[in-house]
């Protein structure tokens, strides 16, 4: 991913791979769990933030490295009013102690990235995956998409479930069947 599209600054190169070498390595714990896992900043957030730091935002660059990274099961977008994410990045970036501040992007490129998130999700619905789009915009529309991120996350769980259920039934029967020839 870092050689695709790198990041113009070695200090971000060398903070965003610790990132993805630590995501990998979760990816890979998450694989072997049956329990729901969500990750915070998968993939998909690791797509993004490369092409905010390296500057290129390229529609074919982020289709290319997104059709290269794991898939998760649902992708949940969190949308704020632009208003609302300036004022939390602001706040965050004031109480950033200043040696923090070198590994950090500055505001405009940190706004960018609702514009390149955007594409990102328009990206991966049209390739099919499964994206939610979770609306914070009022109390109202957080509590439905909360209510909605519920509902598909269940849905996901008793989905693998039932297959899960049906594998470990199968399993034994073709083992039984296999010990009699």
């Amino acid at each position: 991913m870092l050689r695709a599209m790198p990041p113009k600054k070695p200090i971000w190169r060398a903070r965003i791979w610790q990132q993805i070498l630590k995501l990998s390595h979760a990816w890979d714990r998450a694989k072997l769990a049956h329990d729901i896992l969500i990750f915070d900043e998968g993939y998909v957030q690791a797509v993004g933030s490369l092409a905010l730091l390296n500057g290129n935002a390229n529609r074919a660059v982020l289709e290319t490295m997104l059709g290269d990274v794991p898939v998760a099961d649902l992708t949940i977008r969190v949308l704020a009013p632009r208003a609302t994410v300036a004022a939390r990045l602001r706040r965050r970036m004031e109480r950033e102690p200043p040696a923090e501040r070198l590994f950090e992007a500055d505001f405009e490129v940190n706004m960018r990235s609702l514009s390149v998130f955007k594409t990102i999700s328009d990206i991966l619905a049209l390739s099919g995956r499964d994206v939610l789009c979770a609306n914070t915009s009022s109390k109202r529309s957080t509590m439905k998409s909360a209510q909605a991120v519920e509902r598909a996350i269940i849905a996901r769980y008793m989905l693998s479930t039932t297959e899960g259920e049906r594998r470990r039934v199968e399993q034994p029967s073709e083992a039984v069947g296999l010990h009699g020839l």
